[in-house]
């Protein structure tokens, strides 16, 4: 595979092995980009904005047509490719690429519908005899960092809404999931894309995120990744926009009345597809101490008989892990968990990247388990005596992104809507749904800014007025 600078697929000397997770095998390599690289990319993007800018609505709409119309074409490759960089299971594979050509799709058809409004001058007085209106245009150069978790889907996320609203891109996918995005890229070229307005980069975050980040040329920086990550960016960004999609902690209230298989099935679902390294994973159940017992005697059997495995089996259930750096990880914080009286009721082990879907209980709120970001195959089920009491233990955490409650009560629905502090609320459903052109986005730690097509293509231009005095 190549790195895409200045229009132009090149290597170099030093490259990366993107491997399986599952067997440790070598899929590919890709050259590593050094700073040399990423300041003579930042030039040539700059005269790649300049055409973008001036292409049409209609033109940009065509270009990003041709290419949803090349990922169908190559979707088997693309589902095979990802699943080999990341792990996914197969059918999480084929649903990240089928989500990917709805986001194209959508950017397709939001470049010729995001416009501007007419505002009324006089309003106050000195506004007699003015006609105003503003219109959204371009940023300049939007530097895109996306993490190993959706490689393709958020990467994409980020790319087709900036070019979709006419400015020019660098994406810096992760360093272990780049060959999926890498391959799109392709296709955007191929489908007319000004070649200079899209580059494509894979490197060691140390050398060249600094200039990624920093740079004057950069107008906007747009980052999924870790929490630490976003807070270093955010000093390092300047004078500057900077949207951030960053970690949680999901939790689910679990209220009485409630049809505990379905919410058992659910909690599965929410806890360990991608084996938990999904930022909406579900994390944190909290359940009526009155239905406690009784979900636990539906949920802990059903977690028992999952199988982990490789993520080309028919017959897996939950994929390895990304690596065993983080798999060792997770280890070690069930083990201080239990090492403080947490239970283990399902789970709790690994072996390399495989790591047991685990059910933890009698866990306090200050675990690592509880209030950090787990991003593995993990959820701790918290008993709760009222539901002030959980409402006010979903909102102890730092991170705000997605929560979900089950409740027949539309009253303690709308409550729930108002009082719990996070950037979507699901009714009667897990924390881990998403569609692509709503607004997605956390409050407190979990990030700034929205991502969901248009949401992103709004962040991703000005509003410039003008004003006509008659």
């Amino acid at each position: 595979m190549e790195l895409l600078i200045n229009g132009e697929w090149v290597t170099n000397s030093r490259v990366l092995e993107v491997k399986n997770p599952y067997d440790d095998s070598v899929i590919d390599t890709v050259p590593l980009a050094s700073k040399a690289d990423i300041d003579k990319t930042l030039s040539g993007l700059q005269a790649g904005f300049e055409e973008m800018k001036e292409l049409t609505s209609l033109e940009r709409s065509e270009i990003l047509h041709r290419t949803a119309k090349l990922i169908k074409e190559n979707e088997e490759d693309l589902v095979r490719t990802l699943a080999a960089e990341s792990g996914k299971l197969l059918s999480e594979a084929r649903t990240e690429v089928y989500r990917s050509l709805v986001v194209v799709g959508l950017a397709a058809e939001e470049t010729k519908r995001i416009g501007g409004e007419v505002l009324p001058m006089d309003y106050e007085p000195w506004g007699k005899n003015r006609i105003g209106f503003y219109r959204h245009v371009p940023k300049g150069i939007i530097s895109a960092i996306s993490p190993f978790n959706y490689p393709l889907l958020l990467s994409l996320h980020k790319i087709a809404p900036a070019l979709a609203s006419g400015n020019a891109v660098i994406v810096k996918p992760a360093s272990k999931t780049p060959l999926s995005t890498l391959k799109v890229c392709r296709f955007l070229i191929e489908a007319g894309l000004p070649p200079k307005a899209l580059s494509a980069v894979v490197g060691n975050s140390g050398e060249i995120g600094d200039i990624l980040v920093a740079d004057e040329r950069v107008a906007m920086v747009t980052f999924t990744g870790s929490r630490g990550v976003g807070e270093a960016i955010l000093r390092k960004a300047g004078i500057k926009l900077v949207t951030l999609e960053l970690g949680s902690n999901a939790a689910v209230i679990i209220t009485e009345g409630t049809d505990l298989e379905k919410a058992a099935k659910a909690v599965v679902r929410g806890s360990y597809s991608y084996a938990g390294q999904i930022c909406i994973s579900l994390q944190r159940a909290f359940v009526d101490r009155k239905i406690y017992q009784p979900f636990l005697d539906v949920l802990v059997p059903l977690v028992a008989e999952l199988k982990v495995g490789d993520q080309f089996a028919e017959d897996t259930d939950v994929c390895p892990m990304i690596s065993k750096t983080e798999a060792a990880r997770v280890q070690s914080w069930i083990d201080r968990a239990t090492g403080k009286g947490a239970r283990v009721l399902a789970g709790g082990k690994g072996d390399g990247t495989l790591f047991a879907p685990t059910v933890l209980t009698d866990v306090d709120l200050d675990m690592e388990v509880v209030c950090d970001e787990v991003f593995g195959p993990l959820v701790s089920v918290i008993p709760y005596d009222s539901i002030d009491d959980a409402f006010k233990m979903v909102n102890t955490s730092e991170y705000g992104l997605n929560t979900g409650i089950f409740t027949n009560d539309v009253n303690l629905a709308f409550r729930a809507i108002k009082e719990i502090e996070v950037g979507a609320l699901l009714i009667n459903d897990i924390p881990g749904f998403r569609v692509d052109n709503m607004p997605y986005g956390g409050v407190k730690k979990s990030g700034l800014g929205r991502e969901g097509v248009r949401f992103a293509m709004e962040e991703m231009t000005e509003k410039r007025m003008a004003i006509f005095t008659l």
